[in-house]
């Protein structure tokens, strides 16, 4: 595989992407559950597009997050529930992201 590896599971970069979607359904599942609404019905879409850099590489270049309201669904909480999905942690550090530093050492 080009990546490395055999194939079996999910690469890293797989797992980065699936936390955006899961991360964000967590908050919009708490934010129901305090306010006992129901999610009966209720998905979370997740697309990522990608485009060519400078040098010809891909990079991930837009995240759209689609949330499917359940019928019955509270109007006045709409707008409500589409910035507690934006409250996501993992979207917060793509946004401002730290400061990496990497080294290496021999024994």
């Amino acid at each position: 595989m080009a990546d490395g590896g055999d194939g079996s599971a999910p690469s890293p970069f797989s797992y980065f992407l699936a936390s955006m979607g899961t991360c964000a359904g967590i908050y919009v599942l708490s934010f129901c559950q305090q306010r006992n609404i129901s999610t009966v019905g209720m998905s979370l879409t997740q697309r990522m597009e990608f485009a060519a850099d400078d040098s010809g590489h891909k990079r991930l270049s837009k995240v759209t997050l689609d949330i499917m309201l359940p019928v019955g669904f509270p109007e006045k909480y709409r707008n409500a529930i589409v910035k507690t999905a934006e409250l996501c942690s993992v979207k917060k550090v793509i946004l401002n992201p730290p400061e990496f530093e990497i080294t290496a050492h021999l024994p």
